[in-house]
């Protein structure tokens, strides 16, 4: 029951303005899963498959479900975001490379489809990108460039990236905007993290 009259906000050079937005937990929500396609997620596969289950038990029956499936930069598929229940079995671990950041911009499009204001993207990856074609630069610059856009497009980001000798933390790190960065030491914590 907060009010904008509520907060005030400070910086050493004095009062700041600032907007005031009010969410209540039962709002409905755009969700889109962006979820890692490639080979090294077959060990967890299930486990992935448990968490986007998971995410159909919890979701509000006006919730929007999304889901951009991933693999190399020519292997990526969406389901718009729509009141039905994610197909699970679209993961199945074939593809060849992993184009993490073309992935999340295809995301980033999708949620332009959601009737909700409150959108979010769940980036779920065990790797480093190394097969994106649409950005320019490594992968710390793409994931500032994700992050700006979805900041500026009122989308939240949350990534869970699973341990494995090729992930890279610090751009999954970056790219959380609004949500965070939720570390799984193996594929059986991802549901919980979902």
């Amino acid at each position: 029951d907060l009010k904008a009259k509520d907060f005030r906000l400070f910086s050493r050079s004095g009062p700041l303005s600032f907007q005031f937005e009010a969410r209540s937990s039962d709002d409905p929500v755009c969700l889109i899963a962006i979820v890692d396609n490639s080979g090294s997620i077959k060990p967890g596969l299930e486990q992935i498959r448990e968490a986007l289950r998971k995410l159909n038990d919890a979701r509000k029956p006006v919730d929007e479900l999304g889901i951009v499936i991933f693999a190399s930069h020519d292997e990526i598929s969406v389901r718009a975001p729509s009141t039905k229940p994610l197909q699970t079995d679209k993961v199945d671990a074939t593809g060849n490379l992993t184009a993490l950041w073309d992935a999340a911009l295809v995301g980033l499009e999708t949620a332009q489809s959601c009737h909700y204001s409150s959108r979010y993207l769940i980036l779920l990856t065990d790797g480093r990108d190394n097969d994106s074609r649409r950005l320019k630069g490594d992968n710390l610059t793409r994931a500032r460039e994700i992050a700006a856009q979805a900041s500026k497009q009122g989308i939240s980001i949350c990534a869970v990236g699973v341990a494995s000798k090729d992930l890279e933390e610090e751009p999954l790190r970056l790219v959380a905007t609004g949500c965070g960065y939720y570390p799984a030491e193996n594929f059986d914590q991802v549901a919980s993290l979902f």
